[in-house]
């Protein structure tokens, strides 16, 4: 029984905290994301579960000149959804090298 209460405890935890998924790898996340053609980069990533079964993702992705904003956006939210069962994206697109606030973003 205290083997279980344990594993009960930590994902418990773990989810108050709103922490990476226990099946999830940000750096495999970010590579999956980096290599659909047309993304030139990713920044601001964040992975985070607000229930067992519920995954959370938010990120900065910069876009090759000339690539469609909307249809990038679409290509990698449906990446997420079937590599990893990220079903909740928000991705903001960028084109590559853009300044907000007088800052440059970077990885």
């Amino acid at each position: 029984m205290l083997p279980r209460t344990w594993i009960l405890l930590r994902d418990t935890t773990n989810v108050l905290l709103e922490g990476v998924s226990g099946g999830l790898n940000l750096a495999e996340t970010r590579a999956a994301v980096a290599s659909v053609p047309g993304v030139a980069g990713v920044h601001d990533l964040h992975v985070w579960s607000t229930s067992s079964d519920d995954v959370s993702f938010t990120a900065h992705v910069e876009i090759v000149d000339g690539e469609d904003p909307l249809a990038l956006r679409q290509i990698v939210e449906e990446m997420l959804e079937k590599r990893f069962s990220i079903e909740h994206s928000t991705i903001q697109v960028e084109a590559k090298g853009e300044e907000h606030d007088g800052h440059n973003f970077h990885p």
